[in-house]
């Protein structure tokens, strides 16, 4: 289908109001831009796979790592979803994941270098989890915290999501 472009009043980051299911007109020499209140569509070099890909980024949040606190955010791409954070992430903790609404969690899947936990696995019922949900919890532990004391956990407004991964697509299918 033809992509829809998106009111004004959609792009301000201050709007949560989805205008559209379909995705606005991408022109990637705007990027980034905001789609609503809780993403944004971007481009740039995925460190992941290497290549030159868009992305969608939630709204920073501020998380407690146990030193004083790190930024987080969501970053998806069309195959994975990154959890990225200033602090060292670590997988022995119990209870941590990836959780929208009251859906059964998301276990952490693997790390990427120190600071960043990449899901992939079970991808498809994550994104559609997203599309209909209203808030994703991200539960973490971290180091060096010893001895091992607790989770943190940061909550993301996801609402727009439907449009947004709409979007990635769209800049995807644009990129040379």
């Amino acid at each position: 289908p033809k992509p829809v472009p998106v009111s004004p009043a959609a792009r301000s980051p201050e709007s949560s109001r989805e205008v559209t299911k379909t995705a606005p007109a991408i022109e990637l020499e705007k990027l980034p831009f905001a789609l609503n209140s809780n993403w944004t569509l971007d481009m740039g070099r995925d460190p992941v796979s290497g290549r030159e890909r868009c992305f969608l980024r939630s709204r920073t949040l501020r998380i407690d790592d146990g030193q004083g606190g790190s930024d987080i955010s969501l970053i998806f791409t069309q195959d994975a979803l990154r959890v990225h954070t200033g602090s060292n992430v670590d997988f022995s903790y119990e209870g941590t994941g990836l959780q929208v609404d009251a859906e059964a969690p998301f276990p952490l899947q693997r790390l990427f270098r120190e600071t960043d936990v990449v899901f992939s696995e079970r991808f498809d019922d994550m994104k559609r989890q997203f599309g209909s949900g209203s808030s994703a919890t991200v539960t973490l532990g971290f180091w060096p915290t010893w001895p091992v004391t607790r989770t943190y956990s940061a909550r993301f407004a996801i609402d727009g999501y439907a449009a947004a991964s709409a979007a990635l697509q769209t800049c995807d299918k644009r990129l040379p």
